[in-house]
């Protein structure tokens, strides 16, 4: 973090806590910068058994894709809680996807968080910095965060469910 300037502002935390909040800093600054994001695929896998025992199976998938942002928001409330980043992109079919990002250095994302996070009905991305390892530059740093999937998981998708339900459907028949 050489390339960061010391406001001062974060003399009273230790290493570890200052590490922390730098990096979280910098990919909520990175995202609202670039105003893009490659999104990792959604994907379903769906099982029904049927009364003769047979275990029908069935798979959707929808590939990685890179969104242009509209817009970025940091540190919204939203009811009792404040997610990192909310941004929102206009969809081919002219309807506008918003998504919650939520960035972990260290602190994981426990499931009561997700539960409060879902609530709100939109898709909820984690950018886990905890599993990128070694030494990057500013722009090896903006890469991974913008460009690359290896750290991002959707935590919750309204997608996978609605699938998940139409795949059932479909083997029920």
């Amino acid at each position: 973090l050489d390339w960061l300037g010391d406001d001062g502002l974060l003399n009273h935390l230790n290493k570890s806590q200052r590490r922390e909040t730098l990096l979280h800093r910098e990919v909520k600054a990175i995202l609202e910068a670039e105003k893009r994001i490659c999104l990792p695929r959604l994907q379903v896998n769906a099982e029904f058994k049927r009364s003769n025992g047979f275990v029908d199976r069935r798979d959707w998938m929808e590939p990685e894709q890179e969104v242009v942002l509209a817009s970025v928001e940091l540190e919204v409330h939203l009811g009792h809680s404040i997610p990192d980043v909310i941004a929102s992109w206009v969809k081919e079919d002219g309807w506008t996807q918003t998504i919650i990002i939520e960035v972990t250095v260290t602190n994981t994302i426990n499931d009561e968080r997700v539960e409060r996070l879902e609530s709100f009905g939109f898709p909820v991305l984690e950018i886990d910095i905890s599993r990128m390892g070694g030494v990057v530059t500013k722009e090896e740093l903006k890469r991974l965060v913008v460009d690359e999937v290896a750290a991002k998981r959707w935590l919750y998708h309204p997608t996978i469910e609605v699938e998940r339900q139409h795949l059932v459907a479909m083997m029920r028949r």
